[in-house]
């Protein structure tokens, strides 16, 4: 694993950063964002190889991955991510409320006239 990550920190550093986060992306199967933060870290040696196996390991353990179709998705949630929930409708609760206001009409109002 170490040797795939210096490979991908030298080619970042060598400018060649888009293919160091494609080839992240791809050989290790987590979401762009996450291969690009650690693309970042490995270049300004803000995160050492050591921590970011761990990064990388905590990614998939948590089932991080990428879809076909570029959406990142954890595998736990992806299913109530796809329920779609129903719109609520407000109408039996407006026609509650405007009965309640003819009926406060007629029983309050009207009888002080």
């Amino acid at each position: 694993m170490n040797a795939q990550l210096e490979h991908i920190k030298s080619l970042s550093q060598n400018g060649k950063k888009l293919h160091a986060i494609k080839e992240l992306k791809e050989h290790y199967n987590i979401g762009l964002k996450h291969a690009k933060d650690l693309v970042d870290g490995l270049e300004d040696n803000s995160i050492q190889l050591e921590h970011a196996e761990k990064i990388i390991a905590q990614y998939q353990k948590s089932g991080v991955v990428e879809r076909q179709d570029g959406v990142e998705r954890n595998q736990v949630k992806k299913q109530s991510t796809l329920i779609k929930k129903p719109k609520k409708n407000y109408t039996k609760l407006i026609i509650l409320i405007i009965s309640i206001l003819i009926l406060v009409y007629f029983f309050f109002v009207r009888q002080e006239i």
